[in-house]
């Protein structure tokens, strides 16, 4: 059988390339076109990577305004960011942004609907890393401090505790009117419920799905009993 040969294209440093754009933009590089050899690199990535460098690069632009105390930049980079692509970058972005808002405009809502009002299950956290969770405890302290500067004293554990209640009530009500279920079918409320029902210390009752969602909603046996 006889050999198959392949055109290779030398460069002047002797380097051999399979494709004649690829040792074109090498050579230009060699030539002094420093961006050329990046260029060609660029022009190779899909749509998807281009999306995934985009959004890496408002990442870290957010980390800089962070740590040079920017809040004004950091909430512009974030607020008018269009890309859609996810990526796990460390700390999210979302927390910086709700820190630098806590900061600047004192709101700390969703600050403290993102940090379960300080009180998260240890299944919540096991999503975060360590440097997620230091972040996320940042966040959590500037949000009292946000709500603290508000209202013009400190907030007491039970202020706390009735927050997050309230919040949950609230999430309740959301997960029954958009039908959210769990990934085995469970209706996602369920789980809000047997939060609700460990920062209150007792069963809801059927006065409280009524006062809640304005009906009863969980399931009972003949004499009332939750199923």
């Amino acid at each position: 059988m006889g050999t198959i040969y392949t055109t290779r294209y030398k460069t002047s440093d002797g380097k051999e390339f399979d494709w004649e754009a690829k040792a074109k933009a090498w050579q230009a590089h060699l030539d002094g076109d420093k961006g050329a050899w990046d260029r060609w690199l660029d022009s190779q990535k899909t749509p998807t990577q281009h999306e995934q460098d985009k959004t890496l690069d408002i990442h870290n632009q957010i980390v800089r305004y962070y740590n040079a105390g920017d809040w004004n930049g950091l909430i512009n980079a974030y607020e008018t960011d269009k890309t859609t692509s996810g990526i796990n970058a460390s700390p999210p972005r979302r927390f910086l942004y709700l820190i630098a808002k806590a900061i600047r405009d004192s709101e700390y809502e969703k600050a403290f609907e993102v940090t379960c009002f300080g009180k998260p299950t240890s299944g919540y956290m096991s999503r975060y890393n360590d440097v997620d969770k230091k972040f996320f405890y940042l966040l959590f302290d500037e949000a009292k401090k946000a709500w603290e500067r508000k209202q013009g004293r400190a907030i007491t554990d039970s202020e706390l505790t009735q927050l997050y209640i309230n919040n949950l009530e609230k999430e309740i009500v959301n997960d029954m009117k958009m039908g959210y279920k769990t990934g085995n079918g469970t209706p996602s409320y369920i789980a809000t419920v047997e939060c609700w029902e460990k920062q209150t210390g007792r069963q809801m009752s059927k006065e409280d799905e009524i006062r809640i969602a304005g009906k009863t909603f969980l399931k009972r046996g003949l004499f009332g009993k939750r199923k």
